[in-house]
Parts: structure tokens; C-alpha cells; sequence
């Protein structure tokens, strides 16, 4: 039952996660491979492990790594099929706490969807009934309640974040959005939910960016990302169709960086007439696109995750792998967006949309080790190298 959960589990990341261009024009949807040599690559070091209970499959949408006051490193791994909130000890790969929602708060939550931990006392989650954000403390007793009032999807790619007593929160089925048609309601800032854990009042940011405009992206392609700069108080976003990351901190129009890949230039908007599942799914597929943008505090860098189209070839081949499964690669950018490095990662290895970042380096779930041991959860530790000449 568990390796069947895996497999669907993983079949489910593959769909959803899973510039030199001419200055003249718009950089965000057509990039150049050339430019500067790379400084930087990303080399695997090693593997970390934490071991899986007989209910808890590989795949989670939602990780997150934590320190406490005493400096105690954990990392977080929600098992949505049992709302339950794992803390593994970093050092040593087992679990040091369990927090389960209470049968009162499951009633009224439904399934969990994400979660962020402030402390062990004070941990928001986020429920997919009612759209309900949870405050609980360590024994999975309900604190405070919030209803966000449309679908928000916590996942590691798109996480929970809180800063200064305000919860961020993106989402995923925006109104107003259909991924059918062309997306021209950009006056509408809805993809960001905004909770004041102070006064409760909820509100909205941002928009898709006007490299959106005129296109049809379908479902896959109008996924975003984003990640957190504690140190510039600022979001970074990462659309699945464009070639720029944006920095905003929500009070000004968001500033574009230019971090495209080296493996594939345009992105083309979706043509087909189709709107069935294989047809949204084909387009995804044969379409190059990005996935998470990381930051790395122990670097002062970022990391972002890009995705190239499957051949023809092996589209139309019978392998599950081959024809479901796209290359991916990690642009590195140092803190000014000035991009370092790119590193092609072996294919069919890696969990792109499972990751986090600790003091040893960039945590990558490897596929291949915890498929052929759905006892443990392995990744690989990946360190920032020099170039050799």
C-alpha cells in the first residue's frame, strides 16, 4: 500500500513541479544561451537520511527546516493522509515530536494542505475545508482559527511564511483565472493571501506578470514559486513561464530580474484547441518551464530549479520515465540576481519539488535511493563549488 501511495505520490510532482536575449525586446518569455563563463556549480557531497514509519510514503508536498531557541535543528515533513506533523532531529534522522491535529480541529480542518512552524507551541496550518488556517500549539490543540476565504495552497515550492506578525499565504485556483483562455486580469492582485496575526484581517497581493498577457498557459504553465529574503525584507517569485524572477515586498510594482537557463530559450503560449487532461499535460510536458526559486541564507544566494521539454521521442515512447519525467536543471544567482552558475542534474535522480536548505548545503529528496527503500527518506546534500578551468 505504501509503494502504491509513492508511486501515484510521485506521478502527481512530475505534473505539477513538477540573458543575453536582444535588449529591444520583452526578455521575459525568449531568452539567449550565451554569456559569461560560470563561476559556480553545485556538486553532491553526500546523502542525509530520516526514517519513515510504515504510513508516511516518500513524497510530501510540504518541508520545511527549522531551528529552535536552543539552536536544535529539525526537519518538518507533514503526511497529509494522516494530518500528521513530523519533527525528525537533523543530526541524528529520527523523529523527536509528533504533533497530530485533535479530533475537534480535524472536523473542522478536513485535510491539511501546509504548514509553518514559529515555535514548537506555534504551529499555523493550513486545511483544505473551508480554507481554514489553524494556529496550534505542540499537543495539536486549535488556538485560533482564520478562514482565508479562497483556495490557498501550501506547498514546499509555494510555502507558508511569517514575518513580522503577518502570515503570507499563495495560491494555487486564483478567481478570476481561467488557464484557458488569455490571462488579461492583471489589475486583479489575488495570487498572494496576506493574514495580520495581530488583527486578523486578511488581504491580497499580486498579480501574474505582463509576460502572461495574451497567452494560454493551461493549468501547469501558470504555476508560480517563491521564496523569502529575510535579510532585503523581500519575496522573489518564480512563474512557471517566464524567464525573470520578481522581487516585491508588496509595496511597489515588483522589480524583474533576468535569471533564464542556458538549456532552452523561448517558451511558447499554449495553441491547441484541446483542453482534455492528455492535451494539458502533453503541453507541459514538451514545453520548457521553471519550477522553486530557493534562498539560501548561508550562501546569500538563490537557487532555481528549470525544466526542460521531453523529445518527441520520448514522448511517444512507452516508458513512464522517459515520457513523464522532464531534465532539470539549478541556476545559481548571487544576491544581486547576477547569475553564477547552472548545474544539470542527472536525470530521473531527484524530487525538484522536495527540498530545503540547511547549514550543510541544498537538500535534493533523491528518487532512485528512497525507491528502492521506502524506509527512509534520502537526500542528497549538494555544496557550492568553484568551476574548475
Amino acid at each position: 500500500m505504501k509503494n502504491a501511495i509513492t508511486k501515484v505520490s510521485f506521478l502527481l510532482t512530475v505534473v505539477f513541479g513538477l540573458s543575453c536575449c536582444q535588449p529591444e525586446k520583452d526578455q521575459s518569455r525568449t531568452a539567449g544561451a550565451g554569456g559569461p563563463a560560470f563561476s559556480k556549480t553545485l556538486v553532491e557531497v553526500g546523502i542525509k537520511s530520516f526514517e519513515l514509519d510504515s504510513i508516511t510514503p516518500y513524497y510530501t508536498g510540504c518541508l520545511q527546516f527549522y531551528k529552535d531557541a536552543n539552536g536544535d535543528q529539525y526537519l518538518c515533513l507533514l503526511n497529509s493522509y494522516t494530518n500528521t506533523l513530523y519533527f525528525y532531529g537533523y543530526a541524528d534522522g529520527k523523529v523527536h515530536h509528533r504533533l497530530a491535529l485533535e479530533k475537534e480541529a480535524l472536523a473542522k480542518a478536513g485535510k491539511v494542505q501546509s504548514f509553518v512552524v514559529k515555535s514548537l507551541d506555534s504551529v499555523y496550518v493550513l486545511a483544505d475545508k473551508d480554507f481554514f488556517l489553524l494556529l496550534l500549539n505542540r499537543d495539536g490543540h486549535v488556538m485560533n482559527s482564520n478562514n482565508l476565504r479562497f483556495f490557498s495552497e501550501g506547498l514546499t515550492t509555494r510555502p507558508l511564511f511569517i514575518h513580522r506578525d503577518k502570515l503570507y499565504a499563495g495560491g494555487h485556483d486564483v478567481p478570476g483565472i481561467d488557464p484557458f483562455s488569455e490571462l488579461t486580469d492583471f489589475a486583479s492582485d489575488n495570487l498572494v493571501s496576506i493574514v495580520d496575526l495581530t488583527t486578523q484581517k486578511i488581504s491580497a497581493a499580486l498579480s501574474y506578470p505582463e509576460s502572461y498577457k495574451g497567452g494560454v498557459w493551461g493549468p501547469y504553465l501558470s504555476q508560480y514559486y517563491y521564496t523569502f529574503n529575510p535579510s532585503t525584507e523581500k519575496f522573489i517569485f518564480s512563474f512557471a513561464a517566464d524567464h525573470r524572477l520578481y522581487e516585491t515586498d508588496f509595496s511597489a510594482a515588483p522589480t524583474p530580474h533576468n535569471a533564464a537557463s542556458q538549456f532552452f530559450s523561448d517558451i511558447p503560449s499554449w495553441r491547441a484547441t484541446e483542453t482534455d487532461a492528455d492535451a494539458r499535460l502533453k503541453y507541459y510536458l514538451s514545453t520548457p518551464s521553471y519550477q522553486g526559486v530557493i534562498f539560501d541564507p548561508y550562501q546569500n544566494l538563490y537557487y532555481r530549479i528549470a525544466l526542460q521539454p521531453i523529445s518527441a521521442d520520448d514522448l511517444a515512447s512507452n516508458d513512464p520515465d522517459k515520457s513523464g519525467v522532464k531534465h532539470a536543471s539549478i541556476i545559481i544567482l548571487d544576491h544581486n540576481f547576477t547569475k553564477i552558475g547552472e548545474t544539470l542534474l542527472p536525470r530521473f535522480s531527484y524530487t525538484e519539488t522536495m527540498f530545503f536548505v540547511a547549514p550543510d548545503g541544498l537538500h535534493l529528496a533523491k528518487w532512485e535511493a528512497s525507491k528502492a527503500d521506502d524506509s527512509k527518506l534520502v537526500f542528497g546534500v549538494f555544496k557550492l563549488m568553484d568551476v574548475q578551468p
